[in-house]
C-alpha cells in the first residue's frame, strides 16, 4: 500500500440484504486496510448517501441517486444487459473477430421449435434460458429430433446453441475456466488467474441422453455427483498455461470490442464479470469459446475454506485495491491495447438505443441468412472436393474471387485433353460449338458469340452500334471504355453505389441507341434492378439497345436477363477457362446487315460475331463447365445450392465489418440483398497494409479500385480492402480473415 503519501478514509456501503457479499467485500477491504500500515482507514456506513465506494449485486432503484454521485461504484451502465443476458450475448458473438459458437436467440420456445422444425440441423446442441445461471435453464440434445421432443419449460427468452464437440480435456473430464475480468467503463482487464473446473464424469461425445455430469462444468451441476471432482485454483494461468492465457486474451479483446458501444463510458464506474471459457485445439493452436458472463460472478465454491476460498478472497481483495484505490496491478491485465471506441452514448436513453442499432443491423443480416452455418458449410466443403486447389491441405483462404475464382478438375481436364489431341477443323470446331451450346442455355439466349475476355466481346458489341449512349459510373471500365468515343450521357451513381431511376428517366429520349448497365458491382457486390431498368429504357428510348454487365453476377446467380439486348459473361470469373460469352437477343442479331460482322458467312450464328482464332482449349474448358454445375442436378439447382453455401460466410463477414467503429463498407444493401462481395476501409491502416497482413497469414484478399474508379471515388476513397466470396468458401476461412483483422495493432 505504499502508493499512499498519507492516511485515506474510505467510507463504503454494502446492503445488510446480501451478507453474502457483505462479508466477502469486508474481508477484502479490511486486507487492504491491514496491509497499508495504516495509510488506509476503512469504515462502513449504513447509508449509501454517506459512502465514497458501493457495492450491490442486484443494483436498487432505493440507492440510485447514490450511486450516480457516488466516487466508485461497482457497476457499468449497460454491462448486465450486454453480458449477463444470454439473448445479447448471443447477438455480440457475430461483432467478434475472434471466431465463436453459432447462436440465435428466440423469444420463447414456440419459436424455437418452429425453427429447429424449418431447419435441417447437423450435430449436437444446447438451449439456454436466456436469463438463468449457475448451471440451470440449460437443455442438452445430440441431435434435432431431441430438440423436438424434449421438455424445455423455459418461459421467456431462449438461446440455441451450437454445442462444442471437441473441448479441451482434464483426465479425460471436460474443462471449463472460470476467468475473472473486470470493466472500468469500457475498457476490459482481465485477471492472471483463473479457476479450473471440471465435469464429475468423464466426457463422452454427444449421444442420446447428454448427462450434465459430463457436459456441465458448473460447480453446482457436479457437486452432488459421487465423483466430483472439486474446481481448483490457477493462481496465474499466465505463467502456467500461457497458451490458453493468449487464447482468452484474444477473444476477451474481441468481446470487449463488440460490446463496448452497449457500455457507458464512465471512469469511476467498475463491473466485475465471471466468464466460464471453453478451449479446444484447432489449427495447431488452442481456441477459446466464451459461453457465458456473469455479473458479478458466483465468489463461493463448493468449499468456504482452504484454496479455493483464498484464491476468491484474492480476486476481490486484488480487484478493489485496483479499482476502487486505483493501485496499479499486474494481475489485472488489459485486453487491449487500443482506445475503446468513442461511439456515442445515450444519457437519456442509456443502453437501449446501442440495442436498437445492433437490431437494426440483425435485421440487416437476417436478410442475408438466418440459418446455421452447418448447411452452408456442407455444400461448401462437398464442393471443395471438386477442386484441385483445395487439395494437399492447402492454407490458403482464397477470398479473392472477384478477381478469378478456382477451377473445378472436370475443365481442368477438358482443357487439357483439348491440348492433347489438337485438331484445328474437328475437335476444335467441336469444342467451340459446345462452349456456344452451353452458353446459350445457361444465359437462354438464341444467339452466343465467344470473345477471349469480356472487354473484347464489349468490344465487339460497341462496334456494331452507333449512337449516343449512357454510360454509368457505377460500371466496371470494361464497360465504358468501348463507348468513349460517342456522345455520353452519364448516369451517376450516388456515394453508396446506387443509381437511381429517377436520375436516368431525363437522360432517356428518342435520340439513345444504347444503355449500358452492370448487373451487379465488382467493388461492393450490390445488385441492380436491371428489369426495372429495361422497361424505363423501353418506355422512353424504344430504340435503344440495352447492354448488361453480368462478370460479377454470374458466380452467385444465373445471368438471365430475358429482355437485355447483349448479356456479356467472364467464364474465368465463374469457374471456368480465360474466356468469355455475350448472349445477343433476336431484335439486336436481326438489326444489323451481316457484312458488318467479322465472319458474315456463319449469320446468324453466334460464330458470325467473333473476331479471330479462339483458344480451343478455353472453349473445351468453358463447355465441361455445364458439366460441374449438372451435378448438382441442374443449373439453376446449382445456383440455389451457390445462394445456400454464400449465406453464412457472408452473414459471418459482414456482420463483424459493420460492428466495427473504425471500419467503413461500401454499403450495398438495398432492395436486393447483394452478393458475398465486401468493400471496406479502416481509417488508419492503408488498404496496402491489411493486405499485406492478411498475405502472411495465406489470406487472398486484394486492394485497390478494380477497375471500377467513378463507384470507389463516389463513395469518397482511392482504394478499398475487397473480400470477394464464392460458394466453396466456409464460414472458418472467413474466421480466420476477421481474427486476422482484429489482430492488427491499430484495428
Amino acid at each position: 500500500m505504499a502508493a499512499y503519501a498519507e492516511p485515506r478514509t474510505l467510507r463504503y456501503f454494502v446492503s445488510d440484504r446480501e451478507p453474502l457479499a457483505a462479508k466477502r467485500i469486508g474481508g477484502a477491504l479490511n486486507a487492504l486496510e491491514n496491509a497499508s500500515n495504516g495509510r488506509l482507514v476503512v469504515q462502513r456506513e449504513r447509508r449509501a448517501a454517506n459512502a465514497d465506494f458501493i457495492w450491490l449485486n442486484t443494483p436498487s432503484k432505493a440507492h440510485k441517486a447514490a450511486c450516480a454521485s457516488v466516487e466508485s461504484y461497482n457497476h457499468v451502465v449497460g454491462a448486465r444487459q450486454a453480458l449477463e443476458h444470454k439473448g445479447r450475448f448471443s447477438d455480440l458473438a457475430e461483432r467478434c473477430g475472434e471466431s465463436a459458437l453459432w447462436s440465435r436467440s428466440f423469444s420463447n420456445v414456440k419459436e424455437l421449435r418452429a425453427f429447429i422444425q424449418k431447419e435441417d440441423l447437423q450435430g449436437a446442441w444446447v438451449v439456454k434460458d436466456a436469463t438463468a445461471n449457475s448451471g440451470v435453464g440449460l437443455w442438452f440434445a445430440s441431435c434435432a429430433e431431441d430438440l423436438l421432443h424434449m421438455t424445455i419449460d423455459a418461459r421467456h427468452e431462449v438461446v440455441l446453441q451450437s454445442y462444442l464437440a471437441n473441448p479441451l480435456l482434464w483426465r479425460g473430464r471436460k474443462l471449463q475456466y472460470r476467468c475473472y475480468c473486470v470493466w472500468r467503463g469500457r475498457r476490459c482487464y482481465v485477471y492472471t488467474g483463473a479457476m479450473a473446473q471440471v465435469c464429475a464424469l468423464p466426457y463422452e461425445p454427444p449421444s442420446g441422453d447428454m448427462a450434465p455430469e459430463q457436459h456441465v462444468t458448473n460447480v453446482s451441476c457436479n457437486v452432488d455427483s459421487t465423483s466430483f471432482v472439486p474446481e481448483r485454483p490457477v493462481n496465474d494461468l499466465r505463467q502456467t498455461h500461457p497458451e490458453a492465457f493468449e487464447a482468452v486474451l484474444r477473444a476477451l479483446r474481441s468481446l470487449s470490442r463488440a460490446c463496448a458501444p452497449a457500455l457507458a463510458p464512465s471512469s469511476n464506474r467498475f463491473e466485475l464479470v465471471g466468464v466460464d471459457v471453453l478451449l479446444e485445439e484447432r489449427d495447431h493452436e488452442l481456441k477459446a469459446h466464451l459461453i457465458e458472463c456473469n455479473c458479478p460472478p458466483n465468489a463461493y465454491g463448493s468449499s468456504d475454506h482452504g484454496p479455493v476460498e483464498a484464491f476468491h478472497h484474492g480476486v476481490i481483495t486484488s480487484l478493489l485495491a485496483f479499482c476502487v484505490l486505483d493501485v496499479p496491478s499486474d494481475t489485472w491485465v488489459c485486453v487491449d491495447t487500443q482506445k475503446p471506441c468513442d461511439t456515442a452514448f445515450s444519457t437519456a436513453l442509456g443502453p437501449a438505443l446501442a440495442w436498437r442499432r445492433f437490431r437494426a443491423a440483425s435485421k440487416l443480416l437476417d436478410a442475408v441468412s438466418e440459418r446455421p452455418p452447418n448447411a452452408s458449410t456442407e455444400i461448401a466443403l462437398q464442393a471443395r472436393r471438386r477442386f484441385a486447389f483445395f487439395d494437399d491441405d492447402n492454407r490458403w483462404a482464397f477470398l479473392e474471387n472477384g478477381g478469378g475464382t478456382q477451377v473445378p478438375r472436370c475443365v481442368i481436364e477438358a482443357s487439357q485433353n483439348a491440348l492433347r489431341a489438337r485438331w484445328r477443323d474437328i475437335h476444335g470446331a467441336a469444342a467451340r460449338e459446345a462452349c456456344r451450346s452451353f452458353a446459350c442455355r445457361w444465359l437462354q439466349k438464341d444467339t452466343v458469340f465467344l470473345a477471349s475476355n469480356a472487354s473484347n466481346a464489349l468490344d465487339q458489341v460497341a462496334s456494331l452500334t452507333d449512337g449516343p449512349v449512357i454510360l454509368t459510373d457505377a460500371a466496371h471500365d470494361a464497360l465504358i471504355r468501348p463507348w468513349m468515343r460517342r456522345t455520353v450521357r452519364w448516369w451517376r451513381c450516388d456515394a453508396n453505389g446506387a443509381l437511381d431511376l429517377e436520375t436516368l428517366t431525363p437522360l432517356l429520349d428518342a435520340s439513345i441507341k444504347v444503355v449500358c448497365v452492370p448487373a451487379a458491382s465488382n467493388v461492393s457486390g450490390r445488385v441492380y434492378d436491371v428489369a426495372s431498368i429495361i422497361r424505363c429504357v423501353r418506355e422512353l428510348s424504344p430504340d435503344a439497345f440495352v447492354v448488361v454487365d453480368a462478370v460479377a453476377y454470374a458466380p452467385h446467380r444465373r445471368p438471365v436477363f430475358e429482355d437485355a439486348d447483349a448479356v456479356v459473361v467472364a467464364f474465368h470469373k465463374c469457374f471456368g477457362p480465360h474466356l468469355a460469352c455475350c448472349g445477343l437477343s433476336r431484335r439486336f442479331v436481326d438489326g444489323f446487315s451481316s457484312d458488318k460482322l467479322p465472319a458474315p458467312q456463319y449469320y446468324p450464328s453466334g460464330r458470325a460475331f467473333e473476331r479471330g482464332t479462339l483458344s480451343h482449349e478455353a472453349c473445351a474448358g468453358a463447355a465441361a463447365l455445364e458439366s460441374y454445375m449438372m451435378e448438382y442436378g441442374s443449373v439453376d439447382a446449382f445456383y440455389e445450392h451457390a445462394c445456400l453455401a454464400e449465406a453464412a460466410p457472408f452473414r459471418r463477414l459482414i456482420g463483424f465489418l459493420r460492428s466495427q467503429p473504425r471500419v467503413t463498407v461500401l454499403e450495398a444493401f438495398g432492395e436486393t440483398t447483394p452478393l458475398p462481395t465486401v468493400a471496406f476501409v479502416h481509417q488508419s491502416i492503408t488498404p496496402e497494409a491489411i493486405v499485406e497482413r492478411c498475405r502472411s497469414l495465406d489470406i487472398a484478399v486484394r486492394c485497390g479500385e478494380f477497375l471500377s474508379p467513378g463507384l470507389v471515388a463516389a463513395a469518397g476513397f482511392q482504394s478499398v480492402v475487397r473480400a470477394s466470396l464464392v460458394h466453396y468458401n466456409t464460414v472458418d476461412e472467413v474466421d480466420r480473415l476477421c481474427a486476422c483483422l482484429e489482430r492488427m495493432g491499430e484495428w
